[in-house]
């Protein structure tokens, strides 16, 4: 994710984000993924699903993710952007559950639901 950047240096929603995303979970899901490379990870608490993606390469990816559990739905992005900061936005997952993700090298995002 966003590198040598201090938190006092994020945006008020990345550090809301931190505030709140649970210490606990009642289910993980590995998603996709290998050594070096990639991963793609859920976790769930009560309703609330929690996707997180990283690059562990040194090139951009772009990835398409199944996200059944996501299906149809609106969900917020938080990823990094150019400049190493962090950007926000809303996402709609497809009916079929597919997002697609573009990580910059070595970087990553989270997909959280409402």
């Amino acid at each position: 994710m966003v590198k040598n950047l201090h938190l006092e240096e994020q945006p008020e929603y990345v550090l809301d984000f931190i505030r709140k995303v649970p210490t606990t979970w009642d289910e993980t899901v590995f998603i996709d993924g290998y050594p070096g490379k990639q991963i793609v990870m859920a976790r769930r608490k009560g309703e609330h699903w929690y996707v997180v993606a990283v690059n562990g390469e040194k090139q951009e990816k772009e990835l398409t993710v199944a996200l059944p559990m996501l299906a149809n739905q609106e969900v917020n992005l938080i990823f990094d952007k150019e400049n190493r900061t962090a950007g926000i936005k809303k996402l709609k997952v497809s009916k079929k559950g597919k997002v697609k993700l573009i990580l910059l090298p070595e970087g990553g995002a989270v997909i959280y639901s409402k």
